[in-house]
C-alpha cells in the first residue's frame, strides 16, 4: 500500500511540474510575441507545441513569427496549416496562410484560400487581400516565363555575423546604402538580443565596391534605417526613432 501511494505521488508531482513549466513558457512566448521579438519567440513556441501539438493559438503565432522574421518564412506554412485544420483559428489566419503559400511558391493554393477569405472580408482586410491576390497572379505569370538571373555575394565587406539588409542601389550602380544591426561603440542591445540599426554606405570605384561604412550625420543612438534613395544616389530617405533627424 505504501509503495503504491509513493508511485502515485511521483506521477502527480511530475504532471504538476510539467504544467508549471508549460505555463512559464506560455508567458515567455506571449511576452516575446507582444514585443515583436519573433526570433526569440520561435524556440519557445516550438517547446510549447511539443506538449500541445495541435494548439491553434501556438501554431498561429509561431507561423506569424516565421512570416515576420527573415529566418525561413516558408516555414510558416507548416504551423498555419495545422492551426487552420483545427477549425478554431484567428479570423485573419487564412490571409496569412495565403501569404505563406505565396512565399513558398504555391500560388494556386494561395489564390484558392485568399479568394475564399476575400468573399467574407471587408474594409482594410478586403483591400489587403485583393492586393495579395493580384501579387499571386503576377507571380504565376513570372514563374511561367523564367529568366536566367545570377547572384554574386559581395563578401565580408557587406555581410557580417549581424543582420545586414535592405540594400538600395543607385541607377548607375555606383552607390549602395544598406542597413545593419552591428555592434558599435554607441549602439545598445535591444530586447531581441540584437543591436540598434544603423545606415551604411558603399561606393563603386570601377572595379569593386568599398567596404560599408557608417553614414555620417544621420545615425543616432536609436534605430535608423534607409528606406529609399533617389536614382542618382544624392538623396536618401530615412526612418529614425530619434527625436531629431539630421539631413543626409
Amino acid at each position: 500500500m505504501l509503495k503504491r501511494f509513493y508511485i502515485t505521488f511521483i506521477v502527480l508531482t511530475f504532471v504538476e511540474v510539467s504544467t508549471g513549466f508549460a505555463q512559464l513558457d506560455d508567458r515567455e512566448a506571449e511576452e516575446h510575441f507582444k514585443h515583436k521579438n519573433y526570433i526569440m519567440a520561435i524556440p519557445v513556441y516550438k517547446n510549447l507545441l511539443k506538449v500541445e501539438r495541435d494548439n491553434a493559438s501556438y501554431n498561429y503565432k509561431l507561423g506569424l513569427c516565421y512570416l515576420r522574421s527573415n529566418i525561413d518564412r516558408a516555414q510558416a506554412v507548416i504551423y498555419l496549416e495545422r492551426a487552420y485544420k483545427t477549425g478554431k483559428y484567428a479570423s485573419d489566419l487564412p490571409y496569412y496562410l495565403g501569404l505563406a503559400y505565396s512565399l513558398d511558391y504555391r500560388q494556386d493554393d494561395a489564390l484558392k484560400i485568399l479568394e475564399t477569405y476575400k468573399a467574407k472580408a471587408s474594409g482594410k482586410e478586403k483591400e489587403l487581400t485583393s492586393k495579395l491576390i493580384e501579387d499571386c497572379k503576377k507571380a504565376k505569370e513570372l514563374m511561367a516565363s523564367p529568366i536566367n538571373v545570377s547572384f554574386e555575394n559581395l563578401g565580408d565587406k557587406f555581410n557580417t555575423e549581424y543582420p545586414d539588409y535592405y540594400p538600395f542601389v543607385s541607377a548607375d550602380e555606383t552607390f549602395i546604402a544598406f542597413n545593419s544591426r552591428r555592434k558599435t561603440s554607441k549602439n545598445k542591445q535591444e530586447e531581441d538580443g540584437l543591436y540598434n540599426c544603423d545606415i551604411y554606405l558603399s561606393s563603386y570605384n570601377g572595379e569593386t565596391y568599398s567596404a560599408g561604412v557608417l553614414a555620417q550625420g544621420v545615425n543616432s543612438a536609436t534605430d535608423d534605417q534607409v528606406v529609399g534613395i533617389s536614382a542618382d544616389g544624392n538623396v536618401f530617405f530615412v526612418f529614425s526613432q530619434a527625436q531629431e533627424i539630421y539631413g543626409a
